[in-house]
């Protein structure tokens, strides 16, 4: 069981082999994803960005509507149906969503390390589906 922090942990994120922040700023900030690079909306970019200009494969421009909204626009192909990227021993596909993001959250990679810090190496993942939490019976799959 993960041990109770009293302190506040600091994470911070840093770039990997497949994702990396290269600029941000104006509202905006500039990624890399695997190949491919993006400009996304970002309201706590408030500085002025350190590059001049910005060379990405596809920009998310927000819809002006109550609603929201907003879409891609593409300056290179880019696959519809997404690319793989890789973080350490995981491999999941990186997709450009309705909703700006990229189908996970490269932020919260700090996170996701803190927590196999905390649990060690998984278990197989046949395993996994046999356990549960609260020391009940059995999941199924």
């Amino acid at each position: 069981m993960a041990e109770l922090v009293q302190t506040p942990v600091v994470m911070i994120g840093e770039a990997w082999d497949d994702y990396g922040l290269i600029d941000s700023g104006d509202g905006r900030k500039l990624e890399r994803y695997g190949p491919h690079r993006f400009i996304r909306p970002d309201t706590q970019a408030m500085w002025r960005p350190k590059l001049e200009r910005w060379a990405s494969d596809g920009e998310f421009i927000p819809g002006s509507d109550e609603d929201g909204g907003g879409r891609w626009h593409y300056a290179a192909p880019v696959p519809q149906d997404g690319w793989p990227l890789r973080r350490g021993e995981v491999t999941f596909n990186a997709q450009c969503t309705p909703f700006r993001h990229l189908g996970f959250f490269p932020d919260m990679s700090p996170v996701w390390d803190w927590m196999g810090e905390q649990y060690g190496d998984p278990p197989p993942l046949g395993e996994v589906a046999g356990r549960r939490p609260d020391g009940g019976g059995p999941l199924r799959q």
